[in-house]
């Protein structure tokens, strides 16, 4: 864009100095292109740039009497309705240290008596281009700020009026599901899996969608509660080998087959849980074999954490193996998206957990989650992805 195209020639300009010719001068310099007002003294100056129709750009002298220019400039840039007003002293005084004293004060240029008009002119063209981008910067962050508030309405909107139903609807259909007394048909029960696995897919986009970025930033405000996570994983593992019939699972608790009335609490959202596994198991569906065995261990330790171990047959490809928690990071998937496992760890580390990768065995691949039993509900959150 031309610098033309940035200048307004309607611009107001205030001309500030207590000798009437300097003013005439300036005046008749700038009249034909710009709005002129002036003022003999700092503290009319002061009001003019305060009131309704406030200037563009100021040219200030320095040496007047009673409040000096010094002065007056520094009371521009104290008023928060002023401060962003473009000053350039005009002004006999040319020594360095009035100079740094100038901008010091908040000037953004210095014009030296006798007064060149060419280099008037091109002084105040530059600073009113730099002023008018900065307005339409200013401008574009307040159009940004609204939207992020926007978005966060629409954050409160989903997280409330969406996930809500569905919570309940994956309630109800794990609740019918679960009860092998209830007389439903096979094809019923077909169709209700059908219904809980893709609930279950669509709480998990909007999860992704809205909380992503908070994760990555360490904005993201947990909500921890007691949980099960036994029973979560027992649940997430129904949800897949409805989907992976041919893979055989083994769940096991400190190295054990948990007994029906097994549990093992801890503190989590369960929002993040259930995708995060999800999304580690369907991983570990996907890279299997067919007929293959993913096993799935929960551990405590003695250090407050949990861990549950993830194995599955099938090696992670050599190339992707030190990006495979990064973001976009996919291999042989013609409809992998790469956040599968990003999102899987930005989870655990909101947790203030971590996910770690294990290659070292031959023919499998392992991948290790550890997760607090208990949080700190006011350092919940996580910090920002290293």
């Amino acid at each position: 864009m031309s610098r033309a195209a940035f200048t307004e020639p309607t611009a107001t300009v205030l001309i500030v100095d207590d000798v009437p010719a300097n003013l005439h001068v300036l005046g008749d310099l700038l009249r034909s292109a710009y709005r002129i007002k002036v003022a003999i003294d700092g503290p009319t100056a002061l009001a003019i740039a305060a009131g309704s129709e406030r200037p563009d750009i100021i040219l200030l002298d320095v040496m007047m009497p009673d409040m000096d220019g010094y002065e007056v400039c520094r009371r521009l840039k104290a008023d928060p309705a002023t401060r962003e007003i473009p000053v350039l002293f005009v002004t006999a005084r040319g020594e360095e240290q009035d100079e740094s004293r100038g901008f010091e004060v908040g000037a953004v240029d210095y014009i030296t008596k006798p007064i060149r008009p060419f280099v008037v002119l091109q002084r105040l063209r530059t600073h009113l281009d730099l002023k008018r981008a900065r307005d339409i910067l200013l401008a574009q962050n307040q159009a940004l700020e609204v939207a992020a508030r926007l978005r966060d309405d629409v954050d409160r909107i989903m997280r409330h009026d969406l996930k809500s139903p569905l919570i309940t609807i994956i309630g109800m259909t794990d609740l019918l599901l679960e009860d092998e007394d209830t007389p439903l048909s096979n094809p019923h029960r077909e169709h209700l899996s059908v219904i809980h696995r893709f609930s279950h897919m669509l709480l998990e986009m909007i999860n992704l969608s809205l909380d992503l970025y908070k994760m990555e930033t360490g904005k993201y405000q947990l909500r921890p509660a007691p949980m099960d996570l036994l029973a979560l994983v027992r649940q997430v593992i129904r949800q897949y080998a409805a989907t992976w019939g041919d893979l055989r699972f083994c769940l096991t608790v400190e190295g054990r087959e948990p007994r029906a009335a097994d549990s093992l609490e801890i503190s989590a959202e369960r929002l993040l849980c259930h995708p995060m596994l999800g999304n580690l198991l369907r991983n570990a569906c996907e890279a299997s074999p067919r007929a293959g065995r993913v096993e799935i261990d929960l551990r405590r330790r003695d250090d407050g954490t949990v861990r549950i171990t993830m194995v599955n047959q099938g090696e992670v490809a050599v190339a992707v193996r030190d990006c495979f928690f990064d973001k976009y990071s996919t291999h042989g998937k013609e409809s992998g998206t790469g956040l599968g496992t990003y999102s899987a760890r930005l989870m655990a580390l909101a947790h203030g957990g971590e996910i770690t990768l294990d290659t070292s065995c031959a023919g499998q691949t392992r991948l290790v989650i550890v997760l607090p039993v208990r949080q700190n509900t006011a350092e919940a959150g996580g910090s920002p992805l290293p």
